[in-house]
Parts: structure tokens; C-alpha cells; sequence
């Protein structure tokens, strides 16, 4: 009768265990996500503040530019070509100063408008 009773207790011990062991793993994996999703939401605001500070002009090659270099510095991302239309337009423009970029190239490249689909 003792021997089962230090085997049950040995037994529950041990479960204690390894229960306190995977609650710390989780919890740690757990902060883990928290904390990337904490820095992603950083990196967001301070994108999305940087995206405020563009300036409004009637110059499309001016706001391209402005786009362009506000990409380059928060999203490490050259920009080739920025496209500009509205919803209702057939076919996107190009401001002319990247042009100039895109025509340096060696080969062609093809360029998608990402944020909403267009007739071409």
C-alpha cells in the first residue's frame, strides 16, 4: 500500500513538472509573438506617419519622388516606376522623371499596379 502511494505521489510530482515546464515554454512563445507584433505595429505607425508627410503638389513627378524615397528608406525597396491614375481611368499614367530611371535598364520590366486592378 505504500509502495503505490509513493509511486502516485512520484507520478503527480512529475506531472507537476512537466506541466510547469510546457506553461513556461508556451508563455515564452507566447511573449515572442507579442513582441513581433508590437515591433510590426511600430513599423507600420512609422510608415504610415512618414506616408503622411508627403507632400500634396499638382506635380506628379514631385509626388513620385517623394514616394519613391519614402519606400527606399522604410521598406529597403528600389523603386523602378510609380503609376498614377484614378479608379475610373482606362490605363495608369508614369511621371516622367522615373522613366528616365526605368529606360536605363538593361532589360524590360513589367510592372503590376498592386493596390487595385486596372484595364490595360
Amino acid at each position: 500500500m505504500f509502495v503505490i502511494a509513493l509511486i502516485v505521489l512520484v507520478l503527480a510530482v512529475g506531472l507537476m513538472a512537466f506541466l510547469f515546464v510546457r506553461s513556461s515554454a508556451q508563455r515564452r512563445e507566447r511573449e515572442g509573438r507579442v513582441r513581433e507584433r508590437m515591433l510590426e505595429m511600430e513599423r507600420e505607425a512609422q510608415f504610415a506617419a512618414a506616408a503622411d508627410r508627403v507632400p500634396i503638389s499638382r506635380k506628379p513627378a514631385d509626388v513620385a519622388q517623394h514616394i519613391a524615397s519614402l519606400l527606399h528608406e522604410y521598406i529597403s525597396m528600389s523603386v523602378l516606376a510609380v503609376y498614377s491614375g484614378r479608379a475610373s481611368d482606362a490605363s495608369l499614367s508614369e511621371p516622367s522623371s522615373l522613366q528616365a530611371r526605368q529606360s536605363r535598364l538593361r532589360r524590360p520590366v513589367q510592372v503590376c499596379p498592386i493596390l487595385c486592378p486596372h484595364r490595360r
